[in-house]
């Protein structure tokens, strides 16, 4: 009796671990073929690639333009892609065996938001050893393992940063104090540092912090940003790296009643932080053209693909929005959106 007891548990569980697996394969291959049928695609008209496109997904705004930028180049150029994107604990990990999973694939391409690991640098090298090209975005990482590396030229941003905030800072009187650049990743780009501290003229103190959202725990961008307020005293300044963490930065300076205290430099192009910007709450914004970093990263897997020449550096142009410039970026966007 108990033999047949712990047959017809085991009989069930299995039927149930099956039925999982079966879900997975079902959701997986369900993602592929929903994209290729939005594509038009059949076996008569087959997709000429099929990528797969792998990101962090912690800044969700970031991850929509992104996306829209792959989608219209996939059209574009007759490719299939599967999109993977990965937030909260253990998104590294996520990541890495989603990397696995499009090397054993055999996709034709993988587009991937790297990050500095040693488990990241084997995989790209199997990918290699496979003859699987793949395109790093964002961030880079020091590897020949890859066709190339598309993002913004962080130097240059840092720069024109570093400008407005020494103009601003020396303008109300501030000589010392501590600058934050807050980050959403584990990465840090020290280019940054050496851009701000030359427009600034090593007269602050700059600070990398990562906003780390994971966890049961896990607080917003408001709450975590007011930990930042909290840690340094002679805090004058933040320069954020979303949308949200730049309106979590205002409401926690609101909370702290510091908000005429620290300068912000934002980031996004929300109608909220656009207002915060003709109110002279946010100094300005960033306004990062993501649909196009997308859109390039399937440009160019496209031409690496089909022999052509691909740079192994591509940067996309950002904006910066000020008080000055921000009616004719309105109007701009406006007129874009119209047509």
């Amino acid at each position: 009796m108990r033999k047949r007891l712990i047959n017809i548990i085991t009989f069930i569980l299995v039927v149930i671990l099956t039925g999982i697996g079966v879900a997975s394969i079902f959701n997986s291959a369900k993602l592929s073929r929903d994209t290729i049928t939005n594509l038009n695609f059949t076996k008569e008209n087959p997709p000429l690639y099929h990528f797969m496109v792998i990101v962090d997904g912690a800044d969700e705004s970031y991850v929509e333009k992104f996306k829209k930028g792959i989608t219209e180049a996939c059209l574009d150029n007759s490719v299939a892609f599967e999109f993977w994107d990965f937030k909260g604990d253990g998104k590294e990990d996520k990541i890495l065996r989603q990397f696995d999973i499009a090397i054993e694939s055999k996709v034709d391409g993988i587009i991937i938001q790297p990050f500095e690991d040693d488990r990241f640098d084997e995989i790209l090298k199997k990918a290699n050893d496979r003859n699987i090209p793949t395109i790093t975005i964002d961030i880079d990482i020091p590897t020949k393992e890859k066709v190339s590396f598309i993002s913004f030229n962080r130097y240059q941003i840092s720069t024109e940063i570093g400008k407005l905030l020494n103009s601003e800072l020396n303008e109300k009187s501030i000589e010392t104090g501590t600058i934050v650049v807050i980050q959403n990743d584990q990465n840090y780009n020290y280019d940054e540092v050496i851009a701000l501290n030359e427009q600034l003229d090593d007269k602050y103190i700059i600070k990398a912090e990562e906003l780390n959202y994971s966890g049961e725990n896990a607080l917003n961008a408001g709450g975590l940003t007011r930990n930042i307020i909290d840690k340094y005293e002679d805090l004058v300044g933040i320069i954020c790296s979303s949308g949200e963490e730049t309106l979590g930065a205002i409401q926690a300076l609101k909370d702290t009643n510091k908000i005429n205290d620290v300068v912000v430099f934002g980031f996004d192009n929300s109608k909220e932080i656009l207002d915060y910007i003709d109110r002279e709450v946010i100094l300005a914004t960033i306004v990062a053209q993501n649909e196009k970093l997308g859109y390039e990263a399937i440009d160019n897997m496209v031409k690496h693909n089909k022999g052509e020449f691909v740079s192994m550096y591509n940067d996309i142009s950002i904006e910066i929005i000020t008080k000055e410039n921000l009616k004719d970026y309105i109007l701009e966007s406006g007129e874009k959106n119209d047509n």
